[in-house]
């Protein structure tokens, strides 16, 4: 009698554990209806980062002008030298100059000509291209303005690996560009009026 009465036990559970598994088949949906579970495998996905839409390209072969301006303040005493950089030679419509300048130790004014950043794909034939305004700052502060003081200052540009050198002689009335080059890094005017 005891065994009889542990088999009816394990079918009472059994029909339980089945009905309940029967249950989750066919769970019913809150408007009363049944609905059927789907399982399906889900793959995380990560976005495919963007391509690059430029490339760096050596200004090899190129001659860069350095064209010289003076900035002078409407609302103060502040002057300043800087300079636009253009290449001679051509590249894609968009691309642009990539250079750094710094006023570096004994007031030596430093330019380095780094290369072109040029569209992957060139959308047409484009021309030169000119950098933006390469100014010198002196301690990560506003443009240095002292180089107006008169005196004579060196400069330096590389190019390609090429160091190019001259000086800066700033007069009363004039700022004078002494520069020997006319291959690689050229600068004009050489003389400015203050």
């Amino acid at each position: 009698m005891k065994n009889l009465t542990y088999v009816v036990l394990a079918l009472l559970v059994a029909v339980a554990v089945i009905a309940g598994c029967k249950k989750n088949e066919n769970p019913v949906a809150s408007n009363g209806k049944s609905a059927a579970l789907k399982l399906t495998d889900t793959v995380p996905t990560h976005p495919t980062p963007p391509k690059d839409s430029t490339k760096l390209v050596p200004l090899t072969g190129d001659n860069i002008i350095l064209h010289a301006h003076l900035y002078k303040s409407t609302l103060s005493d502040s002057s300043y030298v800087y300079f636009v950089a253009q290449t001679t030679n051509s590249y894609c419509t968009g691309s642009k100059l990539n250079f750094s300048s710094s006023l570096r130790a004994n007031n030596v004014f430093g330019i380095d000509l780094i290369n072109a950043q040029v569209p992957i794909t060139c959308n047409g034939p484009g021309g030169t291209i000119s950098s933006n305004h390469i100014v010198f700052w002196q301690n990560n502060q506003s443009p240095y303005s002292a180089n107006l003081v008169t005196g004579n200052y060196p400069i330096k540009a590389t190019l390609n690996g090429n160091t190019y050198t001259g000086s800066i002689n700033v007069s009363a009335t004039t700022i004078t560009f002494n520069w020997n080059y006319t291959t690689g890094v050229l600068i004009t005017p050489a003389q400015i009026t203050r």
